[in-house]
């Protein structure tokens, strides 16, 4: 490697790097905010531009979490960053989780934007899904932002 492909390569390094720590700061500032509500929204645009950035590093992040809210939302957070530019990601995700208000909405993100932008496929898959509550809430979700379109 040439000199000067060496210093871009450091350069590049030192950005991502930089980077990194501005989320993790994002991250830990949205996380110590002393009001739930401010809390919570700081948390999902900080995830979700995590998500958008890198959401291999964002998933870690967010399984490591004790279950709670700040978890649920870091879940959701990621889910609907990924329902716009993957569906099919942001559906393996709800696959994993357990159902209730959150899985619901993350769902109901997926649905939109699915429906709206790939019909068939979001048709296909909620078929091969397993028989059950995941399922029938996916098809009623698609069903009903079809219904919008």
């Amino acid at each position: 490697m040439n000199r000067s492909r060496m210093m871009r390569a450091r350069r590049d390094a030192s950005r991502v790097l930089e980077e990194a720590k501005a989320i993790d700061g994002a991250v830990a500032w949205a996380a110590d905010l002393p009001l739930a509500d401010d809390r919570k929204v700081a948390l999902a645009r900080a995830v979700h531009q995590w998500t958008v950035d890198d959401p291999a590093a964002a998933m870690r992040w967010a399984q490591q979490q004790v279950p709670g809210p700040t978890r649920d939302n870091a879940f959701l957070a990621i889910g609907s960053a990924l329902a716009y530019a993957n569906a099919g990601a942001s559906l393996d995700l709800a696959v994993q989780m357990p159902a209730g208000e959150t899985r619901s909405e993350l769902l109901a993100n997926i649905t939109q934007s699915w429906a709206r932008d790939d019909p068939h496929t979001a048709s296909a898959r909620a078929s091969a899904l397993p028989t059950g509550a995941l399922r029938n809430e996916l098809v009623n979700g698609l069903v009903s932002a079809l219904a919008q379109y």
